[in-house]
């Protein structure tokens, strides 16, 4: 007779129902706690509240909408600033002239916070979606454009004269060699810039953007 064995859940499985229990017995604990009035329910509202506010904004439209508004805005501002940051940072980690030249510029608007130039857009584009891209890729460019200048300054040399030994030109060995060597670089700046960009739409909010 074959003996039937029990199935067992694997380590992904286990991490999932672990967490789904303790996040639970927090739920639990938090309704607990303010229901006996141990904490104000004004700086901690019982769990259950929190969970049917939750639940009515996922069927509220208004809120969708801006939802919708808010992850538009950042995906078209991160891929504008990706579309320019990277090309621009090939060029610049490319040629140490280029760099040197770029370098004031770079300097002077660098600092700049993306917030400080809200009315200053709000005056040159309006309040709609296109002044929320255009400072959204303003503030995601610079992760990404630094963060490919060192990657392509990483390169090793004896790779890019390798290239050029077998014939490839400038614009050869900055796309086959360079800038897959700097990838990692560039992703990591594409990372920084989406946590930057995340924020953004909600200070634009506050002046009607």
């Amino acid at each position: 007779m074959a003996s039937l064995s029990r199935p067992v859940l694997g380590p992904r499985s286990t991490r999932i129902l672990r967490g789904a229990i303790g996040a639970g017995v927090l739920l639990i604990l938090v309704e607990v706690v303010t229901r006996a009035e141990l904490v104000n329910p004004t700086y901690l509202p019982p769990a259950s509240s929190v969970l049917g506010t939750t639940a009515s904004l996922i069927v509220d439209g208004e809120f969708l909408d801006s939802v919708r508004g808010t992850l538009t805005a950042w995906a078209i501002g991160l891929s504008v600033a990706i579309v320019i940051g990277v090309p621009l940072g090939v060029v610049l980690g490319s040629s140490w002239r280029s760099f040197l030249a770029a370098t004031t510029a770079i300097e002077f608007l660098r600092p700049i916070p993306s917030v400080a130039l809200i009315p200053l857009a709000i005056l040159l584009i309006g309040r709609g979606l296109e002044m929320r891209v255009a400072l959204i890729a303003y503030a995601s460019l610079w992760p990404i454009l630094f963060n490919t200048i060192y990657g392509l300054m990483e390169v090793d040399p004896q790779a890019k004269e390798t290239a050029r030994s077998y014939g490839s030109g400038r614009l050869g060995v900055a796309l086959r060699v360079s800038l897959p060597s700097a990838a990692p670089f560039v992703l990591t700046g594409v990372r920084l810039a989406a946590a930057i960009a995340q924020p953004l739409p909600h200070a634009f909010a506050s002046v009607g953007g």
